[in-house]
Formats: structure tokens, sequence, C-alpha cells
């Protein structure tokens, strides 16, 4: 499952809001469990942490926070 999919289910469950809190959360873990060197730095798994880091970060560009002071 990309995770792009699981955002959408996020979504539909619990709201943008709640959706994006995870996606902020679980891209700076992944960022971390690469940086770290343990196995998500290796193969095979790397590939897929970078895939999904990428994902997140774009999903994230395209879904700008919704300002607090509107």
């Amino acid at each position: 499952m990309s995770e792009l999919q699981r955002i959408e289910f996020l979504i539909q469950r619990d709201g943008e809001a709640a959706a994006r809190a995870w996606v902020e959360r679980t891209l700076q873990i992944y960022r971390d469990a690469v940086a770290l060197g343990g196995h998500a730095s290796v193969p095979p798994y790397r590939p897929l942490f970078d895939e999904a880091i990428r994902e997140f970060e774009s999903w994230l560009a395209e879904h700008p926070a919704l300002s607090s002071d509107a």
C-alpha cells in the first residue's frame, strides 16, 4: 500500500488535520530511522523508506496547513 493510500484512509476516518499531523510525525520518524543507519538505511528497506519520505513530502507540499489565524 502506498503512503498516499494510507493518508487518504486517515483523511476519511479522522479528517485532514489529523491526517496531516500523522504525516508530519511519521515523516520525521522515517527520516530519523534512515539517518540513524539502522535497518531503514540498508537494502531492501532504504528504497522503501525513501519512497515513503518522498510521498509524505509531496503530499505536505500539495496540502498546505490551514492558518489558524483565518
